[in-house]
């Protein structure tokens, strides 16, 4: 009689996940930033709604760059990315002309392109920040553009924001996950580790200061990547 044989089994391939090497602060992200793409995405496809990506702030930094990767891969057009120190904005050009003028000319810097500009950031609160931002687009001849937010200070806001902004600007403004009150732990990661950035503390300054380590700006770049996979595949399961 024949040796005795167990029936074959083909080997199964290894199941492997890749983490994030920021876990809990781009989980969060990750989830945000889905929720934006979500209401995006037919723009995205059809590339004919933005030319331009502006990253408001140290804490837009890491959803800007993810933006700018979903955009390259599933838009027809080319897209153009900019980041502004948050602190350019605090102040319109009566308070101090001298300094207002040195954040126009830096924005008049910018191929911003012929269509709209999308205006990245991480939070919202009382919107002023993102007002003085338009103010000074408009002061430049860039009267189109749109805003796309994290999170906002309190969901009762969202609302009367959109309203604002679309009745001053024209703007349409998106939410990702709505409210959110991050610990100071978080936010100082963040803005420093993770986006490797922070602010300058000179209002007017258009350009935040370069923090952190090369190996944890390293790190976040590859998080990045990693993220914006995670969320075509989400967004775009057929692809």
């Amino acid at each position: 009689m024949g040796e005795k044989r167990e029936p074959h089994e083909e080997p199964k391939e290894a199941e492997t996940e890749t983490h994030y090497n920021f876990g809990e602060a781009m989980r969060e992200v990750e989830a945000a930033v889905t929720s934006l793409v979500e209401q995006l995405k037919e723009k995205i496809e059809t590339g004919e709604e933005y030319s331009a990506l502006l990253s408001d702030d140290a804490g837009g930094r890491i959803p800007t760059l993810v933006l700018e990767k979903i955009f390259r891969e599933k838009s027809p057009k080319k897209i153009r990315t900019y980041f502004l120190g948050g602190g350019s904005t605090a102040g319109h050009k009566h308070q101090d002309q001298e300094k207002y003028e040195q954040l126009t000319k830096y924005l008049g810097t910018m191929d911003l392109g012929d269509k709209k500009l999308l205006i990245v950031t991480q939070f919202i609160s009382s919107g002023e920040t993102l007002d003085k931002i338009g103010v000074a687009l408009k002061d430049i001849g860039v009267t189109h553009f749109d805003i796309a937010s994290m999170y906002v200070g309190r969901d009762k806001a969202i609302e009367p924001l959109k309203k604002y902004f679309q009745e001053t600007f024209g703007a349409e403004l998106m939410i990702g996950k709505g409210e959110w009150a991050p610990g100071n732990d978080f936010m100082a990661n963040y803005h420093t580790s993770i986006s490797g950035i922070k602010s300058q503390k000179d209002p007017y300054s258009p350009m935040p200061i370069k923090v952190g380590k090369q190996e944890e700006i390293n790190q976040s770049r590859e998080d990045i990547a990693l993220m914006a996979q995670k969320i075509i595949k989400k967004v775009w399961p057929e692809s």
